[in-house]
Parts: C-alpha cells; sequence; structure tokens
C-alpha cells in the first residue's frame, strides 16, 4: 500500500465529500492518476480541478504534481522490490490449521509492514508542533525539562 493509499484511508472520515469522490477515484483508480490529465480525472470522478487539488493538500501533498510523483516513486519501488506492483502491506489471516511457528512468523511480519508503512508518514516538522503542545514541566532536581503525555490504552 502506497503512502498516497495510506493517507487517502487515514484521513477520509475528514475530507469533504467532493474530496471523498476524488478519494474513491484514486483508490480504485490509482494507475489513471498518470493515464488522463488533471481535467479528465476531474470529469471521470464527478468532481472538478479544484476538488483534486484541495484533497491533494487535505492528504499532505503540497498538490497533484507532488501527489503523482510519490505515488510513481513508490510504485516504482514496489515493483523493483517484488517484480511486481503488489501493494506493499500484504496482511494474511490466522488459519486453524496454522503452526504457532506460522502465526508468529505472521503476526512479525505484519507488524514490520505496518510499522514501515507508519514510518513512511512521519512528518518531523507536525511531531515538532504536537510535542510543543505538550505541555512542558520543569524539574528542578536535576535542571532538565521534561514533556509528559499520559496514554489510556482501553482493552475489552
Amino acid at each position: 500500500m502506497t503512502t498516497v493509499e495510506i493517507r487517502t484511508q487515514t484521513m477520509y472520515s475528514q475530507l469533504s465529500n467532493s474530496e471523498k469522490l476524488v478519494a474513491d477515484y484514486i483508490l480504485k483508480n490509482r494507475e489513471n492518476i498518470f493515464r488522463y490529465p488533471l481535467a479528465k480525472l476531474a470529469e471521470q470522478s464527478g468532481t472538478s480541478q479544484g476538488a483534486w487539488v484541495r484533497f491533494c493538500k487535505s492528504i499532505g501533498f503540497d498538490g497533484m504534481k507532488d501527489l503523482k510523483k510519490s505515488l510513481f516513486v513508490e510504485m516504482n519501488d514496489t515493483i523493483t522490490e517484488s517484480g511486481t506492483s503488489a501493494p506493499l502491506l500484504q496482511f494474511t489471516d490466522i488459519k486453524e490449521h496454522s503452526t504457532f511457528s506460522s502465526m508468529a512468523e505472521n503476526v512479525c511480519y505484519s507488524s514490520i509492514q505496518a510499522i514501515e508503512a507508519t514510518l513512511k508518514l512521519f512528518d518531523e516538522e507536525m511531531l515538532k508542533k504536537t510535542v510543543n503542545k505538550i505541555p512542558t514541566y520543569y524539574s528542578c532536581q536535576d535542571n532538565t525539562f521534561i514533556r509528559c503525555r499520559c496514554v489510556r490504552i482501553s482493552s475489552q
């Protein structure tokens, strides 16, 4: 799965209706992004060219050119790595007859792939902005600044 697809799925619920049409089109027809000009893509997706540009910016790209470049590079990297254009993330189900060893390998492989996909989304500037919004507490004993954030993990 490419960064474009991951960002699209992650941000989908926050997109406007016209941007969702663009997202749906990209997820179903990503090859067409390189085949047609923006006007034709807008027509085929039932939106405007402006909606495409807004969509690109909503998922963190500077515009259509930036989105195309990212998608092109990742699709070529995937083809180079595997010899096909298969998605990078391939989660497989654990079957009833799976051995413990194959289950452990499956969980390990899936976790590695998920971490690698997350790393592709890493944005240092966004992380800095986020960290700066976390309250800072000054420790008088060792003169260090400590940023604390409690995460509540709920399990059911």
